[in-house]
């Protein structure tokens, strides 16, 4: 078999049914990949849906609440030579598999990053962070840069075997160090493909997205702790509270500006608007880090 596909799931069921309908619908051999949906613990009707699709199968794993951990056990089951994976929260195109496969025609490459498209916002938050870029490849920032986020990467199978599996202790940042363990201390390059794309659905809500970058502030610690960088992501003022008594005032001025400025084009209290949650995210990022739990050290081979 060339392809398995492994989906996290996690309470999914409001876009679960659209991103399985994408992956069971390839323009690609049925007998040639599997889908594994691995639900992480659902309270919600995720696993009804994924058991309505007969082409689809269930793994649980209901003993750790990551979403590492549950792609560690779709790995652990997987029968393809390569190992895709996308998000119960995303879209593929249904040349997918097949624009994948031809990145992995070059014997030197190990894992494929795709590029990550924002599906049509139909929320003020959604828009938000469609207008700042999030999770785009292009705008992601240094380290980062350069390696597959989840939501659209592919990997040999046998990386796993040689450098072992994902972080399964991470709440975010995990594709991440896997990839730079990739870089590390496998022979493989990683190859960065845009026009390999997956549509997106962001988070629908403030409440939901500022719980999202809750998790990137206490990954983004949790990855200076394990030391995967050779610099540390840490911010130039330990402090979340001072900071964000500077940042504000910088909010502040750049809404004045705003205002005031003859030459801006655009809904002018709509980009004021984006600036606060620019100011929320960034200031939930620092203090998620300041107050993020101390992790235990991890053998990715165990």
């Amino acid at each position: 078999m060339n392809f398995s596909i492994i989906i996290p799931v996690f309470n999914a069921e409001r876009t679960l049914k659209a991103c399985l309908t994408s992956v069971t619908n390839l323009d690609y051999p049925a007998d040639q990949y599997e889908i594994i949906c691995v639900d992480n613990g659902s309270t919600d009707v995720s696993i009804k849906i994924i058991q309505s699709f007969k082409k689809v199968r269930l793994i649980l794993e209901h003993n750790r609440q990551s979403s590492y951990a549950a792609r560690n056990a779709g790995i652990q089951v997987a029968d393809g030579k390569l190992l895709a994976f996308t998000d119960a929260d995303c879209i593929v195109c249904a040349d997918w598999l097949l624009q994948l496969e031809q990145a992995f025609e070059d014997p030197s490459v190990g894992g494929v990053a795709g590029q990550i498209l924002p599906a049509e916002p139909k929320t003020f938050i959604e828009r938000y962070q469609v207008s700042r870029r999030v999770l785009n490849l292009e705008t992601m920032p240094f380290p980062f840069k350069g390696f597959p986020v989840t939501a659209n990467a592919a990997y040999r199978s046998e990386i796993f075997t040689e450098i072992g599996l994902f972080h399964e202790q991470l709440m975010s940042c995990g594709d991440f160090e896997l990839g730079q363990r990739i870089k590390n201390h496998s022979k493989y390059k990683i190859k960065v493909q845009l026009d390999i794309a997956v549509l997106h659905h962001h988070r629908i809500s403030l409440p939901a997205m500022i719980g999202q970058y809750t998790r990137y502030g206490i990954g983004r610690k949790h990855i200076d702790e394990l030391k995967i960088f050779p610099k540390p992501l840490s911010y130039p003022c330990r402090n979340p509270w001072l900071y964000g008594s500077l940042y504000f005032f910088k909010y502040l001025w750049s809404s004045a500006r705003i205002l005031l400025s003859p030459f801006f084009k655009g809904p002018r209290l709509r980009e004021i608007s984006f600036l606060c949650l620019d100011f929320l995210t960034e200031l939930t990022m620092r203090i998620a880090y300041a107050c993020a739990p101390k992790i235990e050290p991890f053998n990715p081979k165990n």
